[in-house]
């Protein structure tokens, strides 16, 4: 028996089950390649924020060096969006037509996001008064950064990136990670619909478009507003990193498409290390999303960048995919990249708050005071994220999956890999 034939929760490699289905595998079985990629998203937004946030420290080149790595890391939501792309788009494209299609999606990915999203929203609203009292530098940071708050309920309805773009703010820096999930929410709500109503033989044609339409008109409003904020955390204007994604999802759904993937190894390979070495690149001119080349048409070539990395990541075994992506710290990491994204920001803020130490970029602690500062929230947000993981959002995972594409009577389905 083939391993087209098997199920993919016995098939001993989902990699391989994937590449001759092209769909997702279900059960116990994962694209471990795809969890290390959101763990490398997850870090490099987590150590960006640590290289902005935490309080400074005295000179030291080695620190220096080390922060300069991931001055990029602020591109792990690109990664994302792509990588939020094609799996939404894997699964979508996998039930078009059944029966309970639209209810099925929208309850699982309520059951996904909402738990652990309005849990770390409620903290905060309920800890505002305490903040507010506290008065100190972090507390105001942690209450509304460098701007102003953003009205309360845009959170709850998933806006707040209208606010930020209007406001020229990020906002709570408790919540400050949130408008990319405002994009992804924004899109999922829609994302369906599209699928359903546009004949799938149109679809290609309609992500490529839509895409470029993206890209053209955040150019167009940089160029008439000045600013790079819109532009940034807008649906309208990001739309072509997630449509990238669902563009890559409609193609390895093809047969075809996927043995000719299957059969140019190489050239997927070499297409895997240009756009690790244009990340590269990008890193040492220290590219910011402010820059006019990210806020015109980079973020279409991250995206494109990140396309190569999950088709190399998918279809080739070069050094990278074997000792990188396999690796179980990063795979772990991936697992739990959800929640880290979401806690980091209000863990690290709580921590300053906690340890009364200065706050400030313009604060020169001793280099191990920040380093054990850094260790400290990272092992808090994970310890978080896991028990996120184990008492929240499984057992509403659980839920949410009760609720079957194919209708009632239909077997049961299993757990999918989760975008």
């Amino acid at each position: 028996m083939t391993t087209t034939a098997l199920d993919a929760r016995r098939s001993p490699d989902a990699r391989r089950y994937f590449q001759e289905t092209g769909q997702l595998p279900s059960g116990s079985a994962r694209l471990r390649e795809l969890d290390a990629l959101r763990g490398i998203a997850a870090s490099m937004v987590v150590a960006v924020h640590f290289g902005i946030c935490l309080p400074g420290y005295q000179s030291n080149a080695v620190l220096d060096f080390a922060y300069g790595m991931v001055s990029m890391g602020w591109a792990g939501v690109d990664l994302f969006f792509v990588l939020s792309g094609f799996l939404i788009g894997s699964i979508l494209l996998k039930y078009r037509g059944t029966p309970n299609f639209f209810r099925a999606f929208y309850v699982r990915r309520a059951a996904r996001l909402f738990p652990l999203y309005f849990v770390t929203c409620g903290t905060y609203f309920l800890l505002r008064p305490a903040l507010v009292a506290n008065g100190s530098d972090v507390a105001i940071w942690l209450l509304r950064g460098d701007g102003r708050e953003l009205p309360s309920w845009s959170y709850f309805f998933y806006l707040q990136n209208f606010y930020q773009a209007s406001l020229m703010t990020g906002g709570s820096q408790w919540l400050m990670a949130t408008w990319s999930l405002a994009i992804e929410e924004q899109f999922y709500l829609l994302a369906p619909l599209f699928i359903w109503v546009v004949p799938r033989q149109r679809l290609g044609l309609w992500f490529v478009t839509l895409a470029v339409m993206a890209m053209l008109f955040r150019t167009m409003d940089y160029f008439n507003t000045g600013s790079w904020v819109p532009g940034d955390v807008l649906l309208v204007y990001r739309a072509d990193s997630l449509l990238s994604g669902m563009c890559g999802a409609l193609l390895v759904s093809n047969a075809a498409i996927r043995a000719r993937l299957v059969a140019h190894k190489r050239a997927l390979a070499v297409c895997f290390y240009v756009a690790c070495l244009a990340f590269v690149a990008m890193t040492v001119f220290k590219s910011h999303p402010s820059d006019v080349f990210i806020t015109t048409v980079g973020h279409t070539v991250l995206a494109v960048m990140s396309l190569a990395v999950i088709f190399g990541a998918l279809f080739t075994d070069v050094w990278f995919v074997r000792v990188v992506l396999r690796s179980r710290v990063l795979i772990a990491l991936g697992d739990l990249s959800y929640a880290i994204y979401l806690l980091h920001m209000p863990v690290l803020g709580l921590v300053v708050l906690g340890t009364g130490v200065a706050f400030g970029a313009d604060q020169r602690l001793p280099v191990a005071v920040h380093l054990a500062l850094a260790c400290l929230v990272a092992s808090l947000t994970f310890l978080l994220a896991k028990l996120s993981q184990v008492w929240l959002e499984r057992p509403f995972l659980a839920l949410g999956h009760r609720y079957q594409y194919n209708g009632k009577g239909a077997a049961p389905q299993r757990i999918e890999q989760l975008a």
